[in-house]
Parts: C-alpha cells; structure tokens; sequence
C-alpha cells in the first residue's frame, strides 16, 4: 500500500471497507444465535461473499490497469510532464502487480472463472 498509486489504493480502501462492514454485520447477527448450524451457515456465507469481494477487486485492479484505462483517466496537462509523469507512475504500478504472485494466482482464479461463465452463457443461446 506504501506505492499504491491514487487509484489503486482507492479501489483497495473501499474493498477493506466492505468487507470490514459485511464481518461485523456477520459477527454481530451470529452474537446472539445459538443455533449452532445457522451460526456454520452465516460463517460460510461470509467466507463465500469476502471471496467473491476478493474476486471482484482483482477484476476491478484488471481493469483499471489496462493501457487505454491509463491513458483515458490520465490527466492532461498543456506541458505534457504531468501527464507523463502519471502514465509512469500507473505504468509502475502496473508492473508491481504483474510480480505479485498471490495478486496473479487471484486475477488467474478471476479470469478462469470468468471465461467458463462467459462459455457457459454464451452456449444457451
């Protein structure tokens, strides 16, 4: 997070912060039950909705990171040094990421699954 560029630690705060509001909710609604299988069962479907948030990060970071993203949402500058100066720093950014392995094992995870997704729906029509 310390060479996070602005966008990226945004993407990655509001990520935290849903999760953080969707575990207490969890933990608060579990606090007082003592069916102790309706407790196994929110566990799950906590654990289930932070991984599908986890997903959905990745896709979001994918996205954001492509070149003409960059390039689109690179502010503009009569001099052009800042706008280089920004392309160079999401294009840092960018390279970071491609050389973390759990990021990379995840965004493989994400466009695994969303590639059977996309095969799947495209083969009911």
């Amino acid at each position: 997070m310390n060479s996070a560029t602005a966008r990226l630690y945004g993407v990655i705060t509001d990520y935290l912060r849903q999760c953080c509001r969707r575990t207490a909710a969890t933990i608060e609604d579990i606090s007082s039950l003592t069916n102790d299988e309706y407790v196994k069962e929110m566990k799950k479907n906590l654990a289930l909705e932070l991984e599908w948030n986890a997903k959905s990060l990745a896709f979001k970071i994918a996205i954001i990171y492509t070149e003409s993203n960059i390039m689109v949402s690179n502010p503009k500058s009569e001099s052009g040094d800042a706008s280089f100066t920004y392309f160079e720093l999401e294009h840092r950014m960018k390279e970071i990421l491609s050389n973390d392995k759990k990021f990379m094992f995840l965004l493989a995870k994400v466009k695994e699954e969303f590639g059977e997704g996309c095969r799947e729906l495209e083969e009911m029509k």
